[in-house]
């Protein structure tokens, strides 16, 4: 049933004088961070100073509501959470603001008791006089955290998976929504080193998915009013300045890409992926879907191959029942998806989506132990292997290229992933279980070539004995097509074929 238009009027009404006393409640300019953008060709993204940023990112989804500021007998500061993320290499952490279905409604309390609105009401934000008394107020408190520990947040406004049916206001009146985007935009204008998020979960074949035309509006709405609220002029008409935000969606799962239903929206700046916690999967393909869209936007997986997750797939936790996702299977979904054309990559790790806590019962898909015992898990220390190598060779020439593989490329653990740079200086290989490659190198510039093997595992070079090295494992002439076979093989042994034009003078792969 629609709101009547007096009532429409009232809660724009509520909106505006809450909005009013609530800019008065503003966090300050953030000084360390720029805002982002996306790189000419529509491939990468860029800092301020026009250069390559490397997204690295983490997801801690539930850190708004269950995360606390000191050590608690059963809990850890966040500040461990930020400190640990920043030293391993991290530039992103992707969370959201309220609540989502892991830990209940959206709108339930934060660790202090804190509710996000009065009585539940999207256009009543609760704020409470003093600068640690209320939901907002611990909000601030991390956003300018991460911040002050060098890396930018990527946040879902409002999660919405979590709005579990079409009759819920902030789905049936799009003034809700953007009322409420126009609070958190506003509240958090001066903030370079936000990246906002829209979407959260929304199915592929359910009614919340992105195209059902009350979740569009709804979409709409929200990314209007986050606008709006960036730019300080608050006018729902239908038109915004979306060059004061950097903005995406955050896809359902299964091989979903918010480039489905939504490329073409003008505040979407870039695609998100979400694969899914699965054993098999082949997330390179959707990559690469996108990377062929039109106009180009630049794409990222951004949920797969959570670490020490127990399948999503019913048929997989089946079969294997007491399988959990490895270190190996996040590099896999890390390094195919970059090779097909990602522009970076977000890990994860089971245990902190719902920011277990030493004691509790376990949560969904095999979260039983503290958030703060994973902090150091194999596949997250690893990651800053992944950030070192790309950025070792000039990231911002980096694109797919599968015709470089002579024969079959194969498929899951059997996949070869190629890479080059458009100028033909080098091109990057991954081998998932150690595969021998036969590459045609037509494409490479120079008369001749340096081969490095590159451990994804170590972040080390290898010559081809499994020999720890500093120097290339072969000279080769530019000619023709080449066999390369790696230094080991197997389950879990992947490495990277890194082949440079010597005249070109990169460094040590994984070495600036």
């Amino acid at each position: 049933m629609k709101l009547s238009e007096c009532s429409r009027k009232y809660n724009i009404l509520i909106i505006g004088v809450c909005l009013l006393y609530c800019c008065t409640n503003s966090v300050q300019p953030d000084k360390q961070l720029g805002p982002l953008s996306v790189s000419p060709d529509g491939r990468n993204l860029l800092t301020s100073d026009g250069k390559h940023f490397p997204w690295l990112g983490d997801t801690a989804w539930s850190i708004f509501d269950q995360s606390r500021r000191e050590d608690t007998a059963n809990d850890r500061s966040i500040l461990r959470y930020f400190e640990t993320r920043a030293r391993q290499g991290f530039t992103v952490i992707q969370t959201h603001f309220l609540t989502n279905k892991v830990r209940g409604e959206i709108d339930e309390p934060n660790a202090y008791g804190h509710d996000p609105f009065v009585d539940g009401d999207f256009t009543r934000p609760l704020i409470v006089d003093g600068p640690d008394n209320d939901y907002w107020d611990y909000a601030d408190y991390l956003i300018e955290q991460t911040a002050d520990h060098g890396m930018y947040m990527a946040i879902v406004a409002a999660w919405s998976n979590s709005f579990h049916t079409d009759e819920h206001p902030f789905v049936r009146d799009p003034n809700v929504a953007y009322g409420y985007g126009y609070f958190v935009g506003n509240r958090y204008r001066m903030h370079n080193h936000i990246i906002w998020l829209l979407g959260g979960d929304p199915s592929k074949s359910d009614y919340r998915r992105a195209d059902n035309p009350l979740r569009l509006a709804m979409t709409r709405a929200l990314a209007e009013g986050i606008a709006d609220g960036v730019a300080g002029s608050k006018d729902f008409d239908g038109n915004a300045d979306y060059e004061s935000v950097f903005m995406s969606y955050h896809p359902g799962g299964g091989g979903w890409s918010s480039a489905e239903h939504l490329h073409a929206e003008e505040w979407l700046d870039f695609n998100m992926i979400q694969t899914t916690s699965h054993y098999h999967f082949t997330n390179y393909q959707t990559v690469e879907d996108d990377y062929l869209r039109i106009p180009a936007k630049p794409t990222l997986e951004s949920e797969v191959a959570y670490e020490y997750s127990r399948s999503l797939s019913r048929k997989e936790k089946l079969k294997e029942p007491d399988r959990r996702v490895e270190a190996c299977d996040v590099r896999r979904g890390a390094y195919w998806s970059m090779l097909a054309g990602g522009f970076g990559f977000t890990y994860g790790h089971r245990n902190l989506i719902g920011w277990v806590r030493a004691g509790e019962p376990e949560l969904k898909w095999g979260a039983d132990r503290p958030w703060f015992e994973s902090l150091d898990a194999q596949g997250a220390t690893q990651m800053k292997y992944l950030r070192r190598l790309f950025e070792s060779r000039a990231p911002l020439l980096r694109i797919p290229d599968q015709t470089l593989i002579v024969g079959d490329a194969g498929k899951e653990m059997n996949r070869i992933q190629a890479g080059r740079a458009r100028d033909g200086s080098y091109v990057i290989v991954y081998s998932t279980n150690g595969r021998k490659l036969t590459l045609d190198l037509a494409k490479l510039s120079g008369e001749k070539l340096q081969a490095w093997w590159f451990n994804p595992r170590d972040g080390l070079v290898y010559d081809e004995h499994n020999r720890e090295t500093n120097k290339p494992f072969a000279i080769l002439a530019n000619t023709d097509d080449q066999e390369f076979t790696p230094p080991s093989s197997g389950n879990r042994t992947d490495w990277l074929l890194v082949l440079d034009d010597a005249a070109k003078g990169y460094s040590l792969p994984g070495q600036h």
